[in-house]
């Protein structure tokens, strides 16, 4: 076996004193055990294990949603999902959830340790990114995401401004899915409050703004035309309407809306200020131009106050109070 092997057992059923644990360790590999996800997240991304044994039934966090964080996060160890229907574990290797083998229950020893020697090839681990041209590729969103499950499980305050700086790397990185960017403004606006940070809250918001509708190119021919032109017009500083779009594409308005929708789960007007807040972002956190300036000739506002007011209804704050900030968190 050469060096000892170490293993991550993310399971609420699994402890150190469990037989098949102590047989394991007898064997001369070291077991880590974990009994919740947030856990399981945290020791994974903190270690440098060899396997990683993964419970689909978790009370916190369940096995799907927690596989493709490890991957984003860059942990390419052997996942071996264990679980109690044979199917359901051949759906998680073959699918794309980045599972190398799964593990029936109850677990034997003797199987679990074929099922590792099975899980590589050659030495090479046999790993399922997720896919590199979708929102996994942004890496601002993987730090954000890993700082919220390190600060979860600290002591440290909940207003930390490691945080609050890879939330504005995030909302400044270009090609960000506008989806994701809404969700990323929405957690922005949530650490902000005057209550106290809930950081389980600001993780679960990102996450489920890093995959679905809304988080890959328009596969419709009419619906990236649209998302296309009305990306074109704010960008030389228009704000077109959904009329206006529409008739360029040679469709009814409402028809347009119910592809944006059907596609990519936002309207019409949250594309609209979605596309014009990325480019407000990374505005005010690049230049020194006036607010004035950047709403009425950068993007096209025929008032300053209601570029202020859709600002603030986004992101909880004007926007001379977000360019403070980015300032200041700019230094950490």
């Amino acid at each position: 076996m050469g060096k000892s092997e170490t293993l991550l057992w993310i399971d609420d059923e699994i402890g150190r004193d469990d037989a098949v644990v102590r047989l394991l360790e007898m064997s001369g590999r070291h077991v880590t055990c974990a009994a919740t996800g947030e856990e399981g997240l945290r020791a994974a991304m903190a270690g440098d294990f060899d396997y990683i044994l993964l419970d689909l039934e978790l009370p916190d966090l369940s096995g799907e949603r927690i596989l493709p964080l490890l991957r984003a996060s860059g942990i390419c160890a052997p996942v071996l999902v264990v679980t109690g229907h044979a199917s359901v574990g051949a759906a998680f290797v073959t699918g794309r959830c980045g599972a190398n083998a799964f593990v029936s229950k109850p677990v034997l020893c003797d199987e679990l340790i074929e099922a590792m020697e099975n899980a590589t090839l050659g030495g090479e681990v046999r790993v399922t990114l997720p896919r590199l041209d979708g929102p996994w590729s942004h890496q601002p969103v993987v730090r954000l995401l890993r700082r919220c499950a390190d600060a979860s499980g600290s002591s440290a305050s909940p207003r930390n401004p490691l945080l609050a700086s890879s939330l504005i790397e995030s909302l400044s990185e270009p090609g960000t899915p506008v989806r994701l960017f809404l969700h990323l403004a929405s957690a922005w606006r949530l650490y902000h409050e005057p209550e106290e940070a809930n950081l389980s809250e600001i993780h679960r918001i990102v996450e489920s703004g890093i995959d679905g509708p809304g988080t890959h190119r328009p596969r419709d021919s009419r619906v990236r035309a649209a998302v296309d032109s009305l990306q074109r017009s704010i960008r030389r500083g228009q704000r077109p309407t959904e009329r206006a779009i529409a008739d360029d594409l040679h469709v009814h308005p409402s028809h347009l809306g119910r592809l944006l929708r059907a596609e990519t789960g936002l309207s019409f007007r949250q594309w609209r200020l979605g596309l014009t807040m990325q480019i407000a972002v990374r505005t005010l956190g690049q230049t020194d131009d006036r607010l004035k300036q950047i709403a009425c000739e950068g993007l096209g506002y025929g008032h300053q106050s209601e570029f202020d007011r859709q600002f603030r209804t986004l992101f909880g704050m004007s926007p001379g109070r977000f360019r403070q900030l980015v300032q200041t968190y700019s230094k950490v």
